[in-house]
């Protein structure tokens, strides 16, 4: 991998036998896109048949991958996207939202229809995983893509997991404070890993070493 390479997955292109929902862009116009910056992460380890060295980073047994996609929309009524969605040969479905730059996942609704699709789409979605449901309307609309994430655990045997920078405690924190409002029994399928640990584990394999080195370069050197 060249240093002045702007896409550092150039390296794997060739290589490429995966399902991409909507079609990949062939040119990313900055690497600091959440779709730019799932594919780099997760892209090698694909590619690569490595995914299960993620077990220890989720602390869950999942077998073989039988399935991904980039860029994933739910086939459910919440159309829910993701930056990835994994389903595994165990019958684990795990959808991973990434986040680097932004500054909050706690964003807030901007449809003027809330009321219509909180009672047809996402009222009984978290009335299931809740604790306490009593101001659930409010909840969900206060912070809006972070509970459309966690309502994905609504689905059997389904993994929601937080993707960022090991420093962004400002985002662990909201998670955490979401995750202390959700029943034990889904609570435990809420997962938070970092890109730093990601990184960390592509650099252990010796296949994928060095483009991981020039991943750290790109996106952890600053």
């Amino acid at each position: 991998i060249k240093v002045g390479d702007i896409d550092p997955l150039m390296a794997f292109r060739n290589e490429i036998k995966f399902f991409v929902v909507p079609p990949l862009h062939s040119c990313f116009t900055h690497l600091t896109s959440s779709q730019a910056l799932a594919f780099n992460l997760f892209g090698p380890f694909l590619i690569k048949d490595k995914f299960e060295c993620f077990e220890s980073l989720l602390g869950i047994p999942f077998g073989e991958v039988m399935n991904f996609a980039f860029e994933y929309s739910k086939k459910d009524l919440t159309k829910s996207q993701f930056d990835l969605y994994v389903e595994c040969s165990s019958n684990l479905k795990i959808y991973f939202e990434v986040k680097y730059t932004e500054n909050t996942i706690a964003t807030r609704s901007h449809s003027k229809n809330n009321k219509q699709r909180w009672q047809s789409m996402f009222k009984s979605h978290m009335e299931k995983v809740l604790k306490d449901s009593t101001n659930a309307y409010e909840l969900f609309y206060s912070q809006y893509q972070l509970w459309r994430n966690i309502i994905a655990i609504t689905d059997e045997n389904a993994y929601s997991v937080f993707v960022f920078l090991e420093d962004r405690t400002d985002l662990k924190k909201q998670i955490e404070d979401a995750i202390r409002k959700v029943k034990d029994e889904y609570a435990s399928r809420i997962k938070i890993i970092s890109i730093d640990n990601i990184c960390k584990l592509g650099l252990t394999i010796p296949e994928l070493k060095a483009f991981y080195e020039e991943f750290y370069r790109k996106y952890l050197e600053y």
